[in-house]
């Protein structure tokens, strides 16, 4: 999503959210909840979110549109 991608700076901090659809999608959103993409997730992180853990996503790295994350639980 080109126009919340170009808002965000490294440091930034977004909540991770797990969408319930067939296949389920994680998916990073900004502090507005604006989705800012899509996480590639594994099981665990996919079980771990529906048994209600909160994970963050810090963006490390900014690329024209693509994001280098690091995900978290949340403090």
């Amino acid at each position: 999503m080109p126009g919340a991608v170009d808002a965000l700076g490294v440091g930034d901090v977004l909540d991770v959210v797990l969408r319930e659809e067939q296949p389920p999608l994680v998916v990073a959103v900004d502090e507005t909840g604006r989705e800012v993409g899509g996480i590639l997730p594994t099981g665990q992180l996919i079980e771990c979110l529906r048994q209600g853990f909160r994970f963050e996503a810090e963006v490390k790295n900014l690329n024209g549109g693509a994001l280098q994350i690091e995900v978290h639980v949340a403090a």
